[in-house]
């Protein structure tokens, strides 16, 4: 539908660019191989977006999180088991250029208020903590 609308308009701007004058066969031959490339690109778009809703119907039934029964009972059992490593998919970050890597911790030598390592202090989000930290160390 998109791509008759978009051939309709190609064709009253190139009719009415020719109204009055002798018209160049081979410019005419030039846009009807744009107009062929541009309606085949058209139709690449509209069956990669089916596609996409398909996958997306076909999703809305499979699972959120999905971990095998083998590997489950070493995750419980483990308590270094970092459980988002097995419920994200990171295909769209490698697909971006985006490396997964680890951060470089290195030892805190400082002295720091003891209140932040008071046993049950709540904060409200491990953000506001180590801003809350490092506001006491004056480091960033």
């Amino acid at each position: 539908m998109i791509k008759n609308l978009f051939i309709l308009v190609l064709g009253a701007l190139l009719l009415s660019g020719c109204s009055n004058e002798v018209v160049d066969q081979e410019s005419v031959a030039n846009l009807e191989r744009e107009i062929e490339i541009i309606s085949e690109r058209l139709e690449e778009k509209e069956s990669e977006l089916q596609a996409l809703y398909q996958q997306l119907e076909e999703s809305k039934d499979k699972e959120y999180i999905k971990i095998d029964k083998e590997i489950a009972p070493r995750l419980w059992n483990n308590p270094d088991t970092q459980l988002w490593e097995y419920v994200i998919d990171f295909s769209f970050a490698e697909e971006n250029g985006w490396i997964r890597g680890t951060t470089n911790w290195r030892s805190w030598d400082g002295e720091f208020d003891q209140s932040f390592s008071v046993p049950n202090q709540t904060w409200e989000t491990p953000g506001l903590l180590i801003s809350a930290w490092m506001s006491e160390v004056e480091t960033s």
